[in-house]
């Protein structure tokens, strides 16, 4: 009798398959019997399952079946539309789906709940930055994607661009003055779109719980056009302002001469309270933008170009006039006005302003206290022969917004 295939000894041999002698401890080890048709098989052949049972290639391929989802061949197989699943992957796709309702598609569970593939391809999106999807509803699209609000909220702060129009006009403004506006916000979804397709920069401001969008040096009515498109791209956007935002409103002035900023700085001091009444309660009493605490004589003393640089340097950046921006960019900055973005008010404001200030630079101190020297019925009726009536009346009704009076009321009885 031949030795044993495997360790070659001749001792108790009484074991053959497939034409070979196996030892009784070798043949142990190298096959095994199939627990459906019991026959003997090589190792190499064998499929054990969960309970450690082993099957032939036949009665396995009979008995186990592949599951489309994992691969695995397992005996709990369930069938779902056409396809076969294991019992841990079937599960996946008997769920609802949270959107549609149906559960004849398959399933996937996320953070955001069970979902189908359709439904989840319509309503969520991958966010460029970090990778994870997002509802499209919280999510915001950019150049070259989408961005989800965490990533947004993130985002750096960039500058403004240079306004540079080709032509422009000085039909609707009627003045050569520049001016650029900061518009702070409460809510300004979506505001990472706009980096690479406006010339406004945005800055953080934590006074805010939106963001702050800064306007580049403006002029003329062309200027004027670059605020109202990006109003309205607000607006379509659906962005807000609250009680805690403000208007910061910069006009040019750094070309004038000492005596012309001297007679502005006296105007802007004595008529101060007259503002106060085209802003709300909460906004005139804002630290963010204070009343006038100086003496007028801070003012009126001025005489050389050193009186004023030590003026605009003694001066709070916090006021609501403040002189203090010219020492940083050649401007008085006005910061009294309510958070807005109401493109008619805005540009309103700019109106009246820069042709308050091309009447009162060239106007001599004593004709500046006289114009100005009384109630603010006295002081509305003097600025409405500088900013006409539209204005006027417009303003008119700001005030009245803000429960003001700016003008006295008509008598409309008839006596007895």
């Amino acid at each position: 009798m031949p030795p044993c295939y495997d360790c070659n000894t001749a001792e108790s041999i009484n074991q053959q398959h497939l034409g070979r002698t196996y030892c009784p401890f070798c043949h142990t080890q190298q096959h095994f019997q199939c627990s459906n048709c019991t026959r003997t098989i090589s190792w190499d052949n064998a499929f054990e399952d969960s309970h450690s049972y082993r099957f032939c290639l036949d009665c396995h391929s009979h008995i186990f079946i592949a599951c489309h989802d994992c691969g695995i061949s397992r005996e709990d197989i369930t069938t779902h539309n056409g396809r076969n699943y294991c019992e841990n992957c079937v599960q996946n796709y008997q769920r609802h789906c949270d959107i549609c309702g149906e559960n004849s598609r398959p399933v996937n569970t996320t953070y955001f709940g069970n979902h189908c593939q359709s439904c989840h391809d319509i309503n969520f999106v991958e966010c460029t930055d970090c990778g994870s999807d997002c509802r499209i509803a919280d999510a915001f699209e950019i150049e070259d994607g989408w961005i989800c609000a965490s990533c947004e909220a993130s985002t750096s702060e960039w500058g403004f661009s240079e306004f540079n129009p080709n032509t422009n006009s000085y039909i609707e403004l009627e003045s050569k003055l520049t001016y650029g506006i900061e518009i702070e916000t409460s809510t300004c979804k979506g505001f990472s779109a706009l980096q690479s397709k406006t010339i406004w920069g945005c800055t953080n401001d934590y006074s805010i719980a939106g963001k702050e969008f800064v306007s580049p040096p403006l002029c003329g009515d062309k200027g004027l056009d670059v605020i109202k498109e990006f109003c309205a791209e607000a607006d379509n956007k659906k962005w807000s302002v609250d009680s805690h935002c403000g208007l910061h409103l910069h006009l040019g002035v750094e070309g004038l001469s000492t005596q012309e900023l001297k007679s502005i700085a006296l105007a802007y001091y004595v008529t101060q309270h007259l503002w106060i009444n085209f802003v709300s309660g909460r906004r005139a009493a804002d630290g963010m933008c204070a009343t006038l605490e100086y003496a007028r004589t801070e003012i009126t003393k001025i005489e050389t170009d050193e009186d004023w640089d030590y003026f605009v340097g003694e001066r709070d950046r916090f006021d609501c006039i403040n002189w203090r921006a010219y020492m940083v960019h050649g401007t008085i900055e006005l910061r009294l006005l309510n958070g807005t973005l109401d493109s008619e008010h805005i540009c309103n404001w700019i109106k009246m302003h820069t042709k308050f200030i091309d009447c009162v630079k060239s106007m001599s101190t004593v004709d500046i206290e006289l114009m100005f020297d009384g109630s603010i019925f006295y002081q509305f009726s003097a600025l409405t022969e500088i900013i006409g009536e539209d204005l006027s009346s417009f303003y008119v009704g700001v005030a009245d917004t803000h429960g003001r009076h700016v003008r006295e009321p008509t008598c409309t009885s008839t006596p007895f």
